[in-house]
């Protein structure tokens, strides 16, 4: 095994799980019971955590919270199915929307755009990329109150490469969210943050992970 190769503990683990675990040890998840790192960048990965100890499922596949179909019979999806969340709010989802939304609006995007020229797009106030981010802002805030719903958190951390972007579509997403929820206006809502470690969550996650023995 690496164990005996390397002559020292080994730990693999999800890379959503390792960023939580390092946003509730040294970032934005310090001091939460129960609560939910959402990783927002190619698709979206999810940790859920209550008191020190990351939920897994019976079979160790929880939370697949991209996977929620939020829109049936929508975009075809990776995982097989269509509709997905993370095929409306994830980076790759950007361009998609992109395309959908080209005609409605001006634009000084080029034809097949990625999804950092649509976000430093947004920043400079073009019409259609501002438009694709606000699109984003709904489907997210859609998908964060489904989890609200289901595992009423006291916060959520959005963590990824997308969270860096985060001010761009936070406000609108945490608003939709409130709306969406159940009992809107008369429950209290979760904190939505942004993860505080940057791309190094996962490597301290899984660092402390491996240091603990957990």
């Amino acid at each position: 095994s690496l164990s005996r190769k390397l002559d020292m503990h080994v730990r693999l683990e999800h890379d959503a799980n390792s960023a939580a675990w390092g946003e509730w040890r040294f970032g934005a998840g310090r001091g939460a019971e129960d609560w939910v790192f959402f990783a927002v960048g190619t698709g979206i990965g999810a940790t859920l955590m209550t008191h020190d100890t990351i939920y897994r499922g019976a079979f160790g596949t929880a939370p697949e919270f991209g996977h929620i179909v939020v829109s049936p019979n929508g975009r075809q999806c990776s995982c097989g199915k269509r509709g997905c969340l993370e095929r409306y709010a994830s980076g790759t989802a950007l361009p998609d929307t992109c395309a959908d939304l080209r005609e409605h609006y001006e634009t000084s995007l080029p034809a097949e755009p990625t999804g950092k020229e649509i976000t430093q797009a947004a920043r400079r106030g073009d019409p259609l990329a501002v438009a694709v981010m606000e699109d984003f802002s709904r489907w997210l805030g859609q998908g964060l109150s489904i989890v609200a719903d289901v595992l009423d958190p006291e916060l959520i951390v959005l963590g990824g490469g997308v969270s860096q972007d985060a001010d761009l579509y936070l406000e609108g997403a945490t608003k939709a969210m409130g709306q969406d929820i159940v009992g809107a206006g008369h429950r209290p809502l979760a904190r939505v943050a942004t993860a505080e470690l940057g791309p190094a969550a996962g490597m301290i996650g899984v660092a402390d992970l491996a240091r603990s023995g957990r």
